[in-house]
């Protein structure tokens, strides 16, 4: 942690930042939280552009040396994620996914192993990628 640039923080704000914004926002009730925008297709390409901006610039900045940057990558992740999760569950539910903390207001169609295991992997998967590439852009490997 010593060793972690301004450019190292400022991606790691960033990225969890977006993360922790869309997914658990500021409001206790699951239905209104800011990742229900994302569902719409214009916001959805708008956020998918701007994190594709914002991967490019990371790649960039990773393969010039700045191997800690690599969480500029976790936005991307994230939509990708949460999009696929989505889908699974709308087959298995029929309804889009609800994220909700522990100190949410439950829907009564939340159910945990569906909606619960999934937010849990929307979160977890970009920061585990994010930290895996970045070992990758160091040592150039996935495990050492």
């Amino acid at each position: 942690m010593r060793d972690l640039s301004i450019g190292g923080w400022t991606s790691i704000l960033l990225g969890f930042g977006y993360i922790i914004y869309c997914a658990y926002g500021f409001d206790t009730n699951p239905n209104k939280k800011f990742y229900h925008k994302l569902f719409v297709r214009q916001t959805f390409l708008t956020h998918l552009v701007a994190a594709l901006g914002l991967f490019c610039y990371g790649y960039y900045r990773c393969n010039n040396g700045h191997y800690q940057e690599t969480f500029y990558f976790a936005p991307l992740i994230f939509l990708i994620a949460l999009m696929f999760f989505n889908w699974l569950t709308r087959l298995a539910t029929d309804r889009n996914i609800l994220i909700s903390t522990r100190w949410d207001s439950r829907p009564p169609q939340y159910k945990w192993y569906i909606d619960g295991f999934f937010s849990f992997l929307i979160v977890l998967i970009p920061i585990l990628s994010s930290v895996l590439a970045m070992n990758k852009f160091r040592f150039g490997e996935f495990f050492r």
